[in-house]
């Protein structure tokens, strides 16, 4: 008897009950996000100093970073007086430009002896 109640109670529970339903809903606004990207150049250089490249996202002349060997290395080095000399030799004030302002080329008879120092170590 006892089972029977609860059978009957659950069947006027779900009659009584409104039915389940889904909606969408729609909303009409608009989500603007706005990043302003810093102006800024980046100097690799090499363990003696001597500049690797430069780079700049920028026309302005700023203060540029100083990395070892890459920006991702994330060892930033000081700007000494003989880095921003090399680098004003390279880029002249007002000549600043996005992009890639100077790339060290090694000469082609180290480049062919590096190649071959490669080749016989492999």
């Amino acid at each position: 008897m006892r089972f029977l109640g609860i059978i009957t109670a659950l069947c006027i529970c779900l009659v009584l009950s409104p039915a389940a339903s889904a909606e969408t809903i729609s909303v009409g606004r608009k989500i603007v996000v706005q990043a302003k990207v810093m102006p800024a150049q980046y100097i690799l250089v090499d363990g003696q100093g001597k500049i690797l490249e430069i780079g700049s996202n920028t026309y302005q002349d700023v203060v540029p970073q100083v990395f070892l060997n890459q920006p991702s290395s994330g060892i930033e080095q000081p700007l000494t007086p003989e880095i921003y000399a090399q680098y004003r030799n390279f880029v002249p004030a007002g000549k600043s430009h996005p992009g890639i302002l100077y790339k060290y080329q090694a000469p082609k008879a180290i480049a062919k002896i590096a190649k071959l120092n490669l080749s016989l170590n492999i």
